[in-house]
């Protein structure tokens, strides 16, 4: 039989198909099941990855899954229960498992008849979330009728479920849940009207300050977050049932995946550190006086009998999520891998290596480049009708089929068939031949190679993305330049060596970084312009034979230009080089705006406060506020740096042209791209909520930082500067000397420094003065730091060729919005 499996302990991008050994009945009490559907959940994935194999052994293929749904095909002479063709579902026992498969057996006490009115899909979606829900609430002692019930994740798969339960079976008076603000309003459509009572928008509020202290009666913790809630449990009479924290030794060896032939037992260090952990959650909770406990699911027949009767009472509904049918899923063993449906095999006559299938597809990262994908694929096939390779009824039917393939795509409807859909170019023309034909389908790679494709592809999707991260830069100067002008009357000190030195204006620190980030603006506008160059036409590397335009495919997809050496163009990964490098150089300036705030934030300092939604807590310590955006912002760095490195030496020795080594450089950029986004966001919501405390840093602002003051009170006198600061030292000395503030030495002691310091001498000990005077253009004065403004604004507002461009695409001319909102503040548009 058919069934999916892991050929070692991998992520999902490993399972393959197989063919495995169909079950049968060997015990008086066993149930043979076809399967007619069965669930993913993030339990199968953990477990499969090997997240247990210091402590458990398998052996491979690695059956996979516990629920499923069927029909009974088979069962031992001693079954009462079900008789063959009855509708069941199951949660199956860790010796029965692999409910990814045609058939399944396992014991009759693990299953039960199928809901009726739901389908087998449907049913095979609820037991490991619904049951857990189930058993969870049937913990809390007593009746939960009327009483106050906290699931945060509402809308996740257990919280959703207990939701339902808790209002609907358990008669709570008042179920609350917290979910992200695009999710609010689907809680009713989920969930159904009535169900919960106050939804939380934890990105907005934090659900410990929302819910009143001491009110809640029971809270299934979802997201490992039962200590933090422990101040809103009432006292004697509240209950924790976590699912997501940690067990104890004793729950965790007495867990069903233990329940094996080989009698597997914890290390003793590892007890030893569970139930440490759990000591400690147990203790916290009893000073609370507050129930606390871990719960695994123990799964059976009878629960799922319960489980039916609610479902059946429409007191639960279930959610569905993304269907494959195993039968689409092609073998990947195949007797001749130009069968195979891969764009190369003819001089293949053995089929690959499972693992070098999985070590080889590039699918499940680069399928993010679908779109780009299918618009150079139009363009080239537009293209070949100038050749005469098409003809142009041939090209509008090339141009609806991955139209029809674009909107899977969009819609999330497109099946991706592992061991045949090698990349994305491979994928995308395999489902054109299905749609279309592989007559008419088989000439669109014509002259084409995927060389030249993935270039283009990547070029195409950079170049986009470069265009959000100049959009977020500019948004996060946007905010450093109206902090600055809004913040211009607050006075720091300014440090060098991390030693307090002069006073600066506040501004100063912001537009210090603002420097630093417009420069990397104008950086970013040259690396998008040398990105944008097409190297589509160029084949696998000696170019087209069929004297395809290349100009007019560069112009449809909004090139600036081509790339005129065919190798260049498609050995060349120096543009995603040198977006790394400029991400690294962002995230540099990132590190260092972070860590002067993180500094700033202390204590010690308190010159700033982050606002709630971009800090963290203790687990210990209840006192604690920790600047957690910024280490992780000054953290992400490192990543970049790495990436960049990583690719460096990657490419360092290749040969030239293609070399499949380059395709190491597809997940680095999309990772570093997705970070340099979120890092650019998180900093500006920093920077737009942080509170600034004034009145700390001009306190901080100390009389010995105004010395080179005091000397050039002296220059002014035609004192020589050398003199002048040697003159301040020694008043330095004496208000050391004398354990006197300088600002507090009388006229006499300084004139008995030096008879040149009169009465007015104390002037130069005013921070305010002090900034303004440095008025030069860059220093610290309010006119200079007004024109430091005008110049960053300039350059945010600078024109761009390339953000001007027009791009003729698949869905017509398209305006790059980030030019659109550029001329519209110039008047230009």
């Amino acid at each position: 039989m058919l069934a999916i499996t892991a050929p070692s302990f991998t992520d999902p991008r490993g399972y393959q198909l197989s063919n495995v050994t169909r079950p049968s009945v060997t015990d008086e009490n066993d149930v043979v099941i076809q399967v007619h559907a069965a669930s993913v959940n993030p339990v199968d994935v953990k477990l499969a990855s090997g997240m247990f194999k210091l402590i458990l052994s398998e052996s491979f293929p690695l059956l996979i899954g516990y629920d499923c749904a069927g029909i009974v095909t088979e069962i031992g002479h001693n079954v009462q229960k079900f008789k063959v063709g009855d509708s069941v579902w199951s949660r199956l026992p860790e010796v029965g498992k692999g409910s990814w498969a045609e058939f399944v057996k396992c014991s009759e006490h693990h299953v039960s008849l199928k809901p009726s009115g739901l389908t087998f899909e449907e049913s095979a979606s609820l037991p490991l979330a619904a049951l857990t829900a189930l058993q969870a609430l049937q913990k809390y002692q007593g009746d939960l009728t009327g009483k106050t019930v906290f699931i945060p994740a509402g809308l996740g798969a257990t919280g959703a479920f207990a939701c339902q339960l808790a209002k609907n079976v358990f008669g709570a008076g008042k179920v609350i849940t917290t979910v992200s603000t695009a999710k609010v309003p689907q809680i009713p459509k989920y969930l159904g009207d009535g169900v919960v009572d106050q939804v939380i928008d934890y990105t907005k509020e934090d659900p410990a300050k929302a819910i009143p202290q001491e009110s809640v009666d029971f809270l299934l913790d979802t997201m490992g977050q039962a200590m933090p809630f422990l101040s809103l449990m009432k006292p004697k009479t509240g209950t924790i049932i976590s699912i997501s924290t940690s067990p104890s030794a004793t729950q965790f060896q007495n867990a069903s995946f233990f329940k094996r032939p080989d009698h597997p037992k914890i290390p003793i260090l590892g007890r030893l550190m569970l139930d440490g952990m759990d000591l400690v959650r147990q203790a916290r909770a009893w000073r609370q006086g507050v129930n606390y406990t871990y719960m695994f699911l123990e799964s059976d027949g009878e629960s799922l009998d319960v489980l039916r009767g609610h479902v059946e009472k429409k007191q639960i509904r279930p959610v569905i999520g993304s269907r494959v049918d195993l039968r689409d899923i092609e073998k990947p063993h195949v007797s001749h891998a130009a069968d195979s449906g891969k764009l190369w095999g003819g001089r293949f006559t053995e089929s690959m290596d499972p693992l070098m299938v999985s070590y080889n597809e590039s699918i499940y990262f680069d399928r993010a480049f679908y779109q780009q994908d299918i618009e150079g694929s139009i363009a080239y096939a537009r293209a070949n009708v100038g050749t005469g390779i098409l003809s142009q009824e041939e090209f509008l039917t090339i141009e609806k089929g991955l139209k029809q393939i674009i909107e899977e795509w969009n819609t999330n409807k497109f099946v991706i068939k592992s061991g045949i859909d090698e990349d994305i170019h491979t994928a995308n023309e395999r489902r054109l031949g299905e749609i279309i034909g592989k007559d008419i389908a088989g000439k669109l790679h014509t002259g084409r190679s995927r060389n030249d494709q993935v270039a283009t592809d990547l070029r195409l999707w950079l170049r986009d993305e470069l265009v959000l991260v100049q959009t977020l830069l500019i948004g996060f100067l946007k905010a450093v330049t109206e902090r600055a002008e809004s913040d211009i009357d607050y006075i720091m000190p300014g440090y060098t060596h991390l030693q307090r030195a002069q006073p600066v204006r506040w501004s100063q620190w912001l537009l210090q970084y603002g420097h630093y980030f417009g420069t990397d603006l104008q950086r970013l506008r040259e690396v998008t312009r040398r990105v944008n160059k097409s190297p589509l036409g160029c084949g696998a590397l000696a170019g087209n034979v069929f004297g395809i335009d290349r100009e007019k495919m560069a112009q449809e997809l909004g090139f600036d230009g081509l790339i005129h050496n065919s190798m260049a163009a498609v050995g060349d990964r120096d543009f995603i080089l040198e977006t790394l490098m400029w991400s690294a150089m962002l995230m540099e300036h990132l590190s260092r705006w972070s860590e002067d705030l993180i500094i700033y934030g202390t204590a010690e300092f308190g010159f700033v406060k982050l606002a709630d939604a971009y800090s963290t807590g203790s687990s210990l310590m209840p006192q604690k506020k920790n600047s957690d955006s910024l280490e992780l912002l000054r953290g992400k760095a490192g990543r970049i740096f790495g990436q960049m490195t990583g690719l460096f030496i990657s490419i360092k020795g290749l040969p030239s042209t293609y070399n499949k080594d380059l395709q190491e450089s597809t997940e680095p950029m999309l990772e570093c791209i997705k970070t340099v986004k979120d890092s650019l966001t998180i900093a500006t919501r920093v920077l737009t909520t942080l509170t600034v405390h004034p009145k700390k840093m001009l306190a901080a602002v100390t009389p010995d930082m105004l010395a080179t003051d005091l000397a050039e009170y002296l220059v002014r006198k035609d004192v020589p500067f050398r003199e002048a600061h040697h003159t301040a030292g020694r008043v330095v000395a004496l208000s050391e000397n004398t354990s006197t503030p300088m600002d507090k030495l009388s006229a006499a002691q300084l004139s008995e420094v030096d008879h040149r310091f009169e009465k007015d001498a104390s002037k130069a000990f005013d921070p305010e003065r002090s900034v303004e005077l440095k008025s030069a253009t860059g220093g610290t004065s309010k006119s200079a730091i007004r024109e430091q403004i005008i110049v960053l604004r300039e350059k945010m507002s600078e024109a761009d060729p390339q953000d001007a461009k027009l791009v003729l695409t698949m869905h017509g001319l398209q305006l790059l919005e980030a030019k659109m909102a550029f001329d519209e503040k110039k008047g230009e548009t």
